[in-house]
């Protein structure tokens, strides 16, 4: 697979930010005949920004390259439950900015359980980096975990909810690359629940209403 993203500002003050992401990734898995799998992937990305940024009041370049690889499962357990995951390493590497440098092991589990017809329940742990936060980071190291359980009302109705709790460690803030000190890290909690109808094959409508709370050790932020 082949990807491309591109990211703009409008306010010039942000301009720092926009970037140009081109990647690409394969993967080579064994399937079995009852349909689990297990493999191996690799991907790299390239990403570039079309204007220069500041770091301590001097412009530098944050073109960065990125390179990993992932032992990937697809697994079904029992009859109700299915187990997906990936485990590997990820390299990034900033040709003009040694040290925003990142290499480390990467993970993700999602484990769906469904006990009966109409009641399920998905648990998605992850350590895993973000390419893009907002328009303050374009490196963010996620390490979570996500409830998602649902229920089937009718033929057309569904009820689902979703617990998170998560940490995002802004390796890549280019407010905070040159500080001395650690960076910005900030403690995420939310709570959401949704109503999803379906009329028709073709068309859905989801109403959901999602409460979040970040704290984070830099003032402000």
């Amino acid at each position: 697979g082949l990807s491309r993203l591109e990211q703009s500002n409008r306010d010039p003050a942000h301009r720092g930010s926009d970037i140009e992401i081109t990647g690409g990734e394969s993967t080579l898995s064994y399937v079995s005949r009852a349909d689990n799998s297990i493999g191996v992937r690799v991907h790299a990305e390239d990403g570039r920004f079309p204007n220069l940024g500041l770091v301590g009041g001097s412009p530098i370049d944050f073109a960065y390259r990125q390179t990993g690889a992932d032992l990937v499962l697809d697994w079904t357990i029992t009859g109700a439950s299915r187990l997906r995951g990936r485990i590997g390493q990820v390299s990034r590497r900033f040709g003009h900015l040694p040290r925003r440098d990142f290499s480390g092991a990467i993970a993700r589990a999602e484990y769906d359980w469904k006990p009966t017809g109409k009641l399920s329940l998905r648990a998605i742990a992850q350590r895993d980096i973000s390419a893009y936060e907002d328009i303050r980071s374009n490196f963010v190291l996620i390490k979570g975990l996500t409830l998602r359980p649902s229920l089937t009302l009718s033929d057309k109705t569904e009820l689902a909810a979703s617990l998170e709790s998560s940490v995002l460690d802004y390796l890549g803030d280019p407010g905070l690359a040159a500080a001395a000190g650690p960076g910005r890290v900030d403690r995420v909690r939310a709570a959401g629940v949704s109503l999803t109808y379906r009329p028709t094959r073709a068309a859905t409508l989801q109403f959901s209403v999602r409460r979040e709370r970040r704290s984070s050790h830099v003032p402000l932020a």
